[in-house]
């Protein structure tokens, strides 16, 4: 049997790793969550082997099941194999924890990790409010630490807030009851300090059917109730003077009420109009999972400044990503899910049964709720949790529904090693890729940063490196790789013609690689067109384009690269086509950048007002320039410190 803590010892572990506490190790905490959990489903499948699993016949598992295998047939249809292998990964970590705790959980498991979460909950909730009420100048207003986005904070707290409720509500002592209250509490002062209007108001309607059905249980706990009513109320108000700015939760809520609310009803707006044109063109199949990023900017809307990496409404990003049976496949699950529920709620009698089965899932509801203006689905962390709220429902669910299970074991004339080596070899396959791609990305920032550096013998031997961890499939790696061929062609002092020639065809053939590798890489199509303008004549083969239009090729894929439109913009100055670079500089100055090069393009445009006298417009871009500068500063500030020494020295 396994042991009784490393089993949920090792989920608990693979969570932690999801929070990404420390911000520079995201991706070697990424790589840690996934093959921990990798190898806490082995073990747990693995447990008592000679019995097999009783696999209940249910309409949930088998949606579930069918969906994670959309997920991984949409790898195959993807251009970008690497990009959607670790996608995949990525969404595993959910139905893969509802499956195994749902076929081998245990009730002392669950009330294990149940305890150790609460925990983490509680620590995270005074860390959000410790961020808002005390360092709320470093963090702009809003707790979003250990995560990147204040509303996947706040809907990771509202899975916490419903599971704390309903453990006051079923707890069988008033200390019991008093540690919950005082969690739900600590919960909701979380989701306050978030500032996230769409986690509280899709909890909301939700928390009021919850108590609405659970009245019986409300009524004999109303002390309690009426105690957090009070308290929420009283951390709702108070966080008018937690904000450095008007950004604060009680204004963001009105903005709503009063209809002024254009995060909702313009930007996300924007963003789902992208969406639909991409499903237009790709939505049959889908993208592959993992790839929206990399098809947004081509049909993103011309009037969407800030752009996205998500579609801001999960079920229409999986039709972007998986096909047109992405999102009918989590429409039927949620329907099977509820289905399910109303029918083990009209059996049980007991109440622990009945608030394990419906606790879940009100929780889970104002997640999905919330999950269609955010992008709840995308996050590490509250994939986890959802597995694991899931598996609790389903074991609640089948105690009272008793529905027929099917027997799956391997044939006993196989020996112990046998079985478990079946059960491993998906994992280890998987497990192998994936790690090899982690592997490479870290050496491949290891490169970026020596490059940055000026130190050029450490940058190679981490760029070789990179490319042979990862069988010559990291596309970024190569991108970073031509930067030599490409600064030696540009300075070539000392070299012969054939020499010159063997550094373009070098840099040629990374560039095919990784063209071939991700065909949607503007980077690979930039540095096609500059190799070129930096070679002789004579070295460019006749297949290739000439750079105009491979900058072009890159604008279209991605207007916000910089680089492509002020070499697209020379070239056409060159030829004594002012008004055209005018034109094509200035389509790109109304959106916002992170990069550098941003000031670099701001002042060739102030130049050209400035020599034209065009105040208006010059003024304009004053504005871009102290907007860009005052972002710029901020993230420098945040990157060359930690955040215990911005807050404390």
């Amino acid at each position: 049997m396994i042991s009784k803590l490393l089993f949920p010892g090792l989920w608990l572990t693979a969570f932690l790793c999801s929070l990404f506490f420390i911000n520079d190790w995201q991706l070697e905490l990424f790589g840690s969550a996934i093959i921990i959990l990798f190898v806490w489903a082995v073990i747990g499948l693995s447990d008592n082997l000679q019995l097999g699993w009783q696999i209940p016949k249910s309409w949930p598992l088998r949606i579930m099941g069918l969906f994670w295998l959309l997920a991984f047939l949409s790898i195959l249809n993807s251009e970008i194999l690497n990009v959607s292998l670790m996608a995949f990964c990525f969404f595993s970590v959910m139905p893969l924890t509802f499956f195994v705790l749902a076929i081998q959980g245990e009730e002392k498991q669950f009330e294990f990790i149940a305890k150790v979460l609460a925990v983490v909950f509680a620590g995270l909730s005074i860390w959000a409010m410790l961020q808002f009420f005390v360092f709320s100048d470093y963090f702009g207003g809003r707790a979003h630490h250990p995560l990147k986005n204040p509303n996947s904070l706040a809907a990771l707290f509202s899975l916490g807030f419903f599971c704390s409720v309903g453990w006051m509500l079923g707890a069988k002592d008033r200390i019991q009851s008093n540690l919950a209250l005082v969690l739900s509490i600590l919960i909701f002062g979380g989701i306050i300090a978030t500032g996230s209007r769409g986690a509280l108001l899709a909890m909301l309607p939700v928390f009021i059917f919850f108590l609405i059905v659970m009245r019986t249980q409300a009524k004999q706990h109303w002390r309690c109730l009426a105690i957090l009513f009070v308290s929420c109320a009283a951390l709702f108000a108070s966080s008018v003077f937690g904000s450095v700015a008007t950004d604060n939760i009680a204004n963001r809520v009105g903005d709503i009420v009063s209809a002024k609310a254009s995060g909702i009803d313009n930007d996300r707006l924007k963003l789902w109009a992208a969406s639909i044109r991409i499903i237009k063109e790709h939505g049959l199949l889908g993208t592959g999972i993992g790839t929206y990023f990399l098809y947004f900017p081509e049909f993103r809307l011309s009037e969407d400044l800030k752009g996205a990496y998500y579609a801001h409404n999960d079920p229409l990003q999986y039709w972007v990503e998986l096909g047109v049976l992405g999102p009918v496949l989590f429409y039927a699950f949620i329907i099977s899910v509820i289905t399910r529920t109303v029918k083990a709620f009209k059996v049980a009698t007991d109440i622990t049964k009945r608030l394990k089965i419906f606790v879940p899932f009100c929780a889970l509801g104002a997640v999905i709720i919330h999950t269609h203006v955010t992008f709840n689905l995308y996050n590490l962390s509250i994939l986890f949790i959802i597995g694991i709220l899931l598996a609790v429902w389903f074991h609640a669910t089948q105690s009272v529904l008793k529905t027929d299970v099917k027997e799956v074991k391997f044939p006993q004339k196989y020996s112990v090693f046998t079985k478990v080596t079946m059960i491993a070899l998906p994992f280890l396959c998987v497990g192998f890729l994936f790690s090899a791609y982690i592997v490479s990305e870290h050496y491949t920032n290891k490169a970026r940063d020596h490059l940055l550096a000026g130190e050029l013998e450490e940058f190679a031997d981490d760029v070789v490196l990179a490319n042979r961890i990862s069988f010559q499939n990291n596309y970024r790696s190569y991108i970073l790789a031509v930067n030599v061929p490409l600064t030696l062609l540009e300075n070539p002092k000392g070299l012969n013609d054939e020499q010159k020639e063997d550094i373009f065809n070098q840099g040629l053939s990374y560039l095919r690689h990784v063209r071939a590798i991700n065909p949607r890489s503007s980077s690979a199509l930039f540095y096609l067109a500059k190799i070129q303008q930096v070679s002789p004549p004579e070295f460019i083969p006749d297949d290739l384009k000439t750079p105009e239009e491979y900058y072009l090729q890159a604008l279209a894929i991605d207007p916000l690269h910089l680089g492509a439109r002020m070499e697209l913009a020379a070239i056409y100055d060159r030829r004594g086509e002012g008004a055209k670079a005018l034109s094509v500089l200035e389509e790109g100055s109304y959106y916002q950048y992170s990069t550098s090069k941003a000031m670099e393009f701001y002042g060739r445009l102030l130049q050209i007002y400035l020599k034209n006298g065009n105040a208006e417009k010059r003024d304009y871009i004053l504005v871009q320039m102290r907007g860009f500068q005052s972002r710029l500063a901020q993230s420098e500030k945040k990157k060359n410190k930690t955040i215990y020494q911005s807050l404390f020295f």
